[in-house]
């Protein structure tokens, strides 16, 4: 996980959210008043909170409908760009 930044020291672990909101990682090899930098990333995989999510067709409203361009290399708006000037 750090191998791009050898100058770094780093530490990785795993563990389950037992509260909403709250993590607690101990027995860390750091000292107190060390300063360290912290990135919580979920782990692929069913999580409950994903249930609450939003559903891809919600995401993505025209996935699987039909839809038709006309005449669709007609400039749109062409008056509006300097650069045609």
């Amino acid at each position: 996980m750090f191998s791009h930044f050898p100058w770094r020291r780093g530490f990785e672990t795993e563990t389950e959210m037992k509260e909403d909101g709250k993590l607690t990682i101990e027995h860390l090899p750091f000292r107190a008043g060390e300063r360290v930098e912290v990135v919580v990333v979920a782990k692929p995989g069913k999580s409950p909170r994903q249930d609450n999510g939003p559903k891809p067709e919600d995401r993505y409203p025209l996935r699987g409908k039909l839809y038709q361009f006309h005449d669709p290399f007609t400039p749109v708006a062409a008056e509006d760009w300097d650069a045609l000037k």
